[in-house]
């Protein structure tokens, strides 16, 4: 099975701290014990990456439908949201490739 084979090279590296990376995670790393990571945390992490890209279509083809049919103040409403939510999402993204690499 693909996955008992990834979950075994996982492990064999020993337990680390594998969620006190940056950009959130280094504040905790005192916080945080040496563990080995397991396939459902491995799952999430994984989560947060493709929400990223989800999100990314999602919200630009939103923002490019409110362009074309709201008032121009809507619009800029519309698109200061969806700035935000993307860069929470992107943020986040980074976090689970850098738990990822680690």
């Amino acid at each position: 099975n693909m996955g008992l084979i990834v979950i075994q090279a996982v492990q064999d590296y020993g337990p680390q701290r594998y969620f006190a990376v940056p950009p959130f995670g280094c504040f905790f790393y005192r916080c945080c014990k040496p563990h080995h990571i397991s396939a459902k945390q491995l799952l999430w992490v994984s989560r947060l990456v493709k929400q990223f890209g989800v999100l990314q279509i999602f919200f630009n083809s939103y923002f490019l439908w409110a362009r074309l049919t709201l008032l121009p103040a809507q619009a800029q409403r519309v698109e200061k949201i969806s700035q935000a939510v993307l860069k929470v999402s992107g943020m986040l993204a980074m976090y689970g490739l850098f738990i990822m690499y680690k």
